[in-house]
């Protein structure tokens, strides 16, 4: 059985790959509901994973 912070992690991957295949940079209610309805009813770990996702945001490119 995977741990909570393996749990978490998938969650945080899907959400991650969820916002690159729609190009998106910054975190969303839109986004947490996408990923609150493809969650398994596990609402718990996926509401930890989009904390992670809302406090560690992509890098970005510098500016010049």
């Amino acid at each position: 059985m995977p741990s909570a912070l393996q749990i978490i992690a998938m969650w945080e991957g899907k959400l991650r790959q969820h916002m690159d295949e729609v190009g998106a940079t910054d975190l969303t209610p839109d986004h947490v509901a996408w990923l609150m309805e493809h969650c398994d009813g596990d609402y718990y770990h996926a509401t930890l994973a989009a904390q992670i996702v809302l406090n560690d945001p992509p890098p970005t490119e510098p500016e010049a």
